[in-house]
């Protein structure tokens, strides 16, 4: 039997560094991946929210859940939000955190289509098209809800500020 020296061992991680786990590149390219598809979807959205405006707060006026100050200040602030969240996930910039943000406004898009069909009133979904050709439907809500569900993977995954250490060691603890 082979005894066990300090030659055989793996060189162990300077104090207060971390060494990452094999998979983690892995799951970091799979995450900003799927980062890609729902920043496409939100410049879609926008794309088609800014190329139409008046049509986009005719369909929030429709879903009648908001007042009218509310609907004007959504249809302005909506495209751009989606457009600095998907430049975030782009970028790669603070991906906790807009993952985070992303699974809550597609979580609310989800209620809302959702509470709209089971009030029984045929709305423009308000998604992707200038025209009134996509009424709230399974499709719809699955969409958003899909996207609600990937952001809320991306979130967990994605790396928490401060986790490995809330100090750096100090020079004399590693050299003890």
């Amino acid at each position: 039997m082979a005894s066990l020296t300090t030659e055989t061992l793996p060189p162990l991680a300077e104090a207060g560094t971390c060494v990452k786990h094999p998979v983690a590149g892995w799951l970091s390219t799979v995450r900003w991946a799927v980062g890609l598809l729902i920043a496409f979807l939100l410049l879609a959205s926008a794309i088609t929210h800014l190329g139409n405006p008046y049509q986009f707060l005719s369909s929030i006026y429709s879903y009648d859940l908001v007042p009218r100050l509310v609907a004007e200040l959504l249809a302005a602030t909506l495209p751009f939000l989606h457009i600095a969240l998907a430049i975030c996930l782009i970028s790669g910039l603070a991906q906790r955190s807009v993952f985070g943000i992303g699974s809550l406004l597609f979580l609310l898009y989800t209620v809302v289509q959702t509470t709209t069909l089971f009030r029984g009133l045929e709305v423009d979904c308000g998604c992707f098209t200038n025209s009134e050709v996509s009424p709230i439907d399974v499709k719809s809500i699955g969409l958003a809800a899909v996207c609600a569900l990937v952001s809320l993977i991306g979130w967990s995954s994605s790396a928490r500020p401060g986790r490995v250490s809330a100090t750096p060691p100090s020079s004399a603890a590693v050299g003890q």
